[in-house]
């Protein structure tokens, strides 16, 4: 029977497991090698929390018009990581690791003493994707019905980035920043449409699975950084972290768990207000890093240029705000301490990493080399004193030795 017009057809959601094997994964020739990090004495960030939850983007390989009826055109970014990406999931397809249910509402340091978590098959990924083999019924003129399988691809174009659980290490002795990496999540941005179930098409970004490297292989081992073990991801690899809970312009969509979390929690999740920073202080950093420059134990670079540094005297003015051509009259030096460090503009960094991952376990550690913290800035009309923009500004790096 051949589909024609007079015909309906329904679709069935029967996703039935049906796995993409990759070819063997080749890692990348990069220009550094993984080597153990130094040994840590104590965290300065322990006393205040140092747990937080990032989102990592990829950059969109180009994008793609969509004209929906009745509404404007959408634009829609498409994506094409072909280093992590492909490593993850055809770790998850081959069943080579374990991975969990995404819909996971805890913090970070909930999630560590979590004795146990819900594994995540591969039926309910491709799912999750709306990728695999599906069944269509094909009812004809005559009533008859006919089933018609098809096969769904992964739309890999969609993964358009990672949602980490990490926690950060500023070391006392070394003054170095490290960074673990607890666990994480590919995203899934697309389309909606009625077709799936929701009530309108709309952009959407869902959690895939989460991977937990000390569980992914069931061994329930703490992670260890040995350099064997390691591959190089990324080099040289920039982002900005914001520092402050403010909306996302799209919000992460998960799946509503009767009993587990109140109606409040839940539309957090739906509309965006997320609490990256329930047991991080962004302030207690930035006054930890500002403290080390001020002692002398870190340097602040002009951002950019790695060599040039700022004096004492130029870093306390440039905090400040205060013009280049001012006297040092002007500093109130004795005035410097962590409480009165002008932090209310300073609210984003930009991290410069090295990523590796061992893929036995897909563990990612992210080797921070350096951050630049930026300053925000809002710009009003003199006159009616209305908001015009807003404009950000990388003010000083910080380069770990």
């Amino acid at each position: 029977m051949h589909k024609h017009s007079g015909q309906k057809v329904i679709q069935i959601s029967l996703v039935i497991a049906g796995i993409l094997v990759f070819g063997s994964i080749q890692y990348a020739v990069a220009q550094s090698t993984f080597h153990k990090p130094t040994r840590r004495s104590q965290n300065e960030l322990e006393i205040r929390g140092p747990y937080l939850k990032t989102i990592y983007n990829f950059s969109p390989a180009r994008f793609d018009t969509i004209q929906l009826s009745g509404y404007d055109p959408v634009l829609l970014a498409r994506y094409q990581d072909d280093r992590l990406t492909p490593l993850i999931f055809d770790a998850v397809l081959r069943n080579q690791i374990s991975v969990y249910n995404p819909n996971f509402w805890g913090s970070v340091p909930h999630l560590i003493e979590k004795e146990n978590h819900e594994e995540f098959d591969t039926l309910k990924v491709l799912n999750y994707l709306s990728a695999g083999w599906d069944t269509s019924l094909m009812i004809g003129m005559d009533e008859t019905m006919e089933t018609i399988p098809e096969y769904r691809e992964i739309p890999y174009e969609e993964i358009s980035g990672l949602f980490f659980f990490e926690s950060w290490w500023l070391d006392r002795k070394s003054n170095r920043l490290f960074k673990d990496v607890h666990a994480y999540l590919p995203i899934r941005e697309y389309l909606a449409s009625v077709y799936e179930g929701y009530d309108n098409t709309e952009l959407r970004k869902r959690l895939l699975f989460m991977i937990i490297p000390d569980w992914s292989t069931g061994s329930e081992k703490s992670v260890k950084y040995r350099p064997g073990d390691f591959h190089p991801l990324w080099q040289n690899i920039d982002y900005k972290v914001e520092l402050y809970n403010k909306p996302y312009d799209t919000y992460l969509y998960r799946e509503e768990e009767s009993g587990e979390i109140s109606q409040t929690e839940y539309h957090e999740w739906q509309y965006h207000s997320f609490d990256f920073y329930r047991f991080f202080d962004a302030n207690f950093f930035l006054e930890k890093i500002i403290n080390g420059i001020l002692s002398g134990k870190l340097n602040a670079n002009k951002p950019g240029q790695a060599d040039t540094s700022f004096n004492r005297d130029e870093f306390i003015k440039l905090l400040r705000n205060i013009p280049e051509n001012s006297g040092l009259d002007e500093l109130h030096d004795s005035d410097m301490i962590p409480e009165n460090y002008p932090l209310s503009d300073l609210n984003s960094l930009v991290f410069h990493e090295d990523w590796y991952i061992n893929p036995e376990n897909l563990q990612i550690y992210k080797d921070v080399r350096g951050i630049t913290v930026n300053r925000h800035e809002n710009q009003y009309d003199k006159y009616t004193g209305e908001f015009m923009q807003g404009t950000v500004n990388p003010l000083f790096t910080v380069w770990f030795k």
